[in-house]
């Protein structure tokens, strides 16, 4: 079994049928296959022009390096390159070699051209890039990023300064698509190491500057809360007010404080439920995950705060959710993020959960006493009343 297995313990899994849950749409590629989970499938065989057409212009770019030295490079890495996709593929040695060659050519040729504004064939055709981003981020559409970074590193290429004195060329290249097709502007200290691009758009959409060497502490002695805060109509009715928060950074930045909580836009469109389910179970399968802040919690919290369409309302009217649908087709949607999932019973948005819970306590106490108050005070009223009327 030695060399079948990855000796980082990173892997590139298959989505399991208990997160599937009967659905493929949100992890399956649109257009385009990267690495051998869907490799050779009809529907995705038009793009398969365009890898050989890139692949070509990556030879263009640097000449002094032939074909042959790339295939040398993949077949030396091959063993390695498996060894990431633990779900059995059967495909020879020289059919693996020329689809991750393929693959990755691609990729980085893609990922220059986005870099320099350089238009091509696929430029040209409508929604195209929207249909390779949502491709290139899917968890089983991943390819090793240290194979990336051997292509990149057989280019030569010079882009731009880099952002950080200790990321490579193609994790700021990576780092600039992100930027381009979020429309964010992140200077993201990436992870070391990136295994692949999802694991850098996971990092690069928890980044908060203003945040950043801070971390949650948590008293570890402390009871854990009972999972979760009532819905958003609940809260409401308990006196919680809720405003969106304009963020510099991650979208997952909720707070909570003196009755009010702020939540960053969450657009639900067609592409939510893919984006997050992929970064949900990106996390449960990424050995060791050790941030308090994670996809896994903001959608627990997301499940809990919208339960019905009134709640979709009530966060619309407040400029919380922005999205098209229905009221009740966006809280079906909303509802079903976390399912199958696990998540740490203490996380960042645990003493958010113990604040909520404490003000809605101490609502409840202050009516009750109020109640207590007005209804001696009219007993006290009508008595007077009585004895006067004698």
């Amino acid at each position: 079994m030695k060399g079948q297995i990855s000796d980082t313990g990173i892997i590139i899994p298959r989505v399991p049928e208990r997160l599937r849950l009967g659905e493929n749409d949100p992890y399956d590629p649109q257009i385009i296959s990267f690495g051998p989970y869907h490799h050779g499938k009809p529907r995705l065989q038009d793009m398969e022009k365009y890898k050989w057409r890139y692949l070509e212009a990556i030879l263009y770019r640097n000449t002094e390096n032939p074909l042959e030295r790339y295939i040398t490079m993949m077949k030396d890495q091959e063993t390695k390159i498996r060894s990431w996709y633990p779900h059995y593929f059967d495909i020879s040695s020289e059919k693996f070699v020329e689809m991750m060659l393929l693959d990755s050519c691609f990729v980085v040729e893609y990922l220059l051209r986005c870099h320099q504004d350089f238009p091509d064939e696929l430029s040209t055709i409508l929604c195209m890039h929207n249909l390779i981003r949502y491709d290139i981020l899917l968890l089983e559409n991943q390819i090793p990023f240290f194979i990336l970074n051997k292509i990149f590193e057989l280019l030569s290429v010079t882009t731009s300064p880099p952002m950080d004195a200790h990321s490579s060329p193609l994790t700021d290249l990576a780092i600039s698509y992100l930027n381009h097709a979020t429309e964010q502007k992140v200077k993201l200290p990436p992870p070391e190491p990136v295994h692949h691009l999802l694991h850098l758009y996971h990092s690069f959409c928890l980044y908060t500057p203003k945040a950043e060497g801070e971390s949650v502490t948590l008293d570890i002695s402390a009871p854990v809360p009972y999972k979760g805060i009532p819905s958003a109509t609940v809260l409401r009715e308990a006196g919680i007010k809720f405003m969106r928060k304009e963020v510099a950074g991650s979208s997952l930045d909720v707070t909570f404080s003196n009755g009010k909580m702020e939540i960053p836009l969450l657009p639900v469109n067609a592409h939510t439920k893919p984006r997050l389910r992929n970064l949900v179970i990106f996390e449960q399968f990424y050995p060791n995950f050790r941030s308090d802040k994670s996809f896994s919690a903001y959608v627990e919290f997301i499940n809990c705060l919208v339960t019905t369409p009134e709640d979709v309302a009530l966060l619309y009217k407040e400029g919380i959710i922005h999205t098209c649908y229905g009221n009740k087709y966006a809280a079906g949607l909303l509802n079903q993020l976390n399912r199958g999932t696990a998540v740490k019973s203490k996380h960042y948005l645990t003493p958010l959960y113990l604040e909520v819970n404490k003000y809605r306590q101490n609502r409840k106490h202050k009516w009750r006493a109020s109640l207590i108050l007005s209804t001696f005070t009219f007993i006290s009223l009508t008595t007077s009343d009585e004895e006067e009327g004698r």
